[in-house]
């Protein structure tokens, strides 16, 4: 994407900068962002197959980020048994008794 007329901004900088940066490297800030959120909601090491498919997802939504999560807490992936054992995923009675466990060690420490 070549800018003909650019708009001069803040600081001598493009206003259409942004439009631009992402015209340039959309693969690469999908696959970041992709990154970020499978790290947080899946797993720690994700797969090159699931960065993908999520980084696909996010440029499908025009890099919305609320259809793009809404569409990755969806899919299989993030209730697959490998992504809900983890410590990520506790319910309410896992924390209380953790809670306890943990109170009850440093209490006597």
């Amino acid at each position: 994407m070549l800018i003909l007329n650019p708009v001069n901004g803040n600081n001598g900088l493009t206003d259409n900068a942004i439009e631009y940066i992402f015209a340039q490297r959309s693969d690469a800030i999908a696959l970041f962002l992709a990154d970020r959120i499978a790290r947080f909601y899946i797993q720690d090491h994700p797969s090159r197959a699931e960065l993908d498919f999520i980084a696909q997802i996010i440029k499908n939504n025009n890099f919305e980020m609320l259809p793009s999560i809404k569409a990755i807490l969806a899919l299989d992936i993030i209730y697959a048994d490998n992504s809900m054992n983890s410590i990520r995923y506790k319910n309410p009675l896992e924390l209380n008794i953790g809670t306890i466990r943990f109170l009850r060690g440093n209490a006597f420490s």
